[in-house]
């Protein structure tokens, strides 16, 4: 037994290094490259997922698949809010993370919410995490703080 799992662990690992460039693409190439990377495998997850396996959650009292895709995009924006860019004006009711529960629905949140982290970046302007410690403050730990979610949960739930 002992063997054939060593066999399946080193067979995946070997399978794992044949890794296409699609699936490499964005790695290390710095914030811009990773986000890009990261947002890719989060909505191919969610796309991939059965619209059934939306309402699933792993106990009583745990977030639902639905309520952690929403809770990505609700936060990805709450985040945004804080370093300017408002909120969008549909993100009117604290229960979003429990109402919006369609796959589709929760998709379109999930690519928003993305996107809008993405353009927010682009709109950046060189230095402009230098000018002044709050600001500096702000984009780092919007960065950071965005950048762990998203990575987190690709990392929890596919790879």
């Amino acid at each position: 037994m002992k063997t054939l799992l060593l066999f399946v662990i080193v067979s995946a690992r070997v399978l794992g290094t044949a890794t296409s460039h699609a699936q490499m693409e964005g790695l290390w190439e710095g914030y811009d490259g990773e986000w890009s990377h990261v947002s890719q495998q989060l909505v191919a997850l969610a796309e991939a997922t059965p619209p059934e396996k939306f309402a699933w959650r792993p106990a009583p009292g745990v977030r639902s698949t639905s309520e952690v895709y929403m809770h990505i995009a609700l936060s990805n924006f709450y985040l945004l809010s804080v370093i300017g860019p408002k909120l969008p004006a549909d993100m009117n009711s604290d229960d979003l993370e429990k109402t919006v529960t369609a796959k589709a629905d929760v998709i379109q949140w999930l690519k928003r919410s993305l996107d809008a982290v993405k353009t927010a970046r682009a709109k950046m302007k060189p230095g402009s995490c230098n000018e002044g410690s709050r600001s500096r403050a702000k984009m780092s730990r919007l960065m950071a703080c965005t950048c762990a979610s998203s990575f987190t949960i690709t990392s929890i739930w596919g790879s």
